[in-house]
């Protein structure tokens, strides 16, 4: 049963990293892109580096305007991407910090009073 688990646990670990490794070349991209200024078509540039995928995804009216205000249609699939590079980014910490909880227990109250104190404002 251990190795099972342990089995698992290694294929947990593989699969947490593919998804941490295109989480961040998804969004280094994207901001590599927003600080240069460059305007593509279709995603064209990305296509030679990274496999791209084309899926179809329904989001609310309000979004789709407001994406496309900010950075225009050409640049509309890479703000997607990076949202959902950082969406999956946050959830892989808060795998982690669940798993670290489970491991060692949850951070005494007294670090947690501390680490306010000394950053306020995160």
């Amino acid at each position: 049963m251990a190795t099972d688990s342990k089995a698992g646990a290694a294929k947990s670990a593989a699969a947490q990293k593919r998804l941490e490794k295109a989480a961040h070349k998804a969004t280094s991209e994207h901001e590599s892109h927003s600080r240069k200024g460059e305007r593509r078509r279709g995603g064209e540039a990305d296509e030679a580096r990274t496999p791209m995928r084309k899926v179809s995804v329904t989001l609310p009216a309000e979004l789709t305007d407001a994406v496309q205000e900010r950075v225009g249609r050409g640049e509309f699939s890479s703000y997607v991407a990076a949202a959902v590079a950082r969406q999956i980014e946050h959830d892989l910490l808060v795998d982690l910090a669940d798993r670290m909880d489970e491991e060692d227990g949850p951070v005494a109250e007294e670090l947690v009073r501390e680490a306010g104190a000394e950053w306020p404002d995160v």
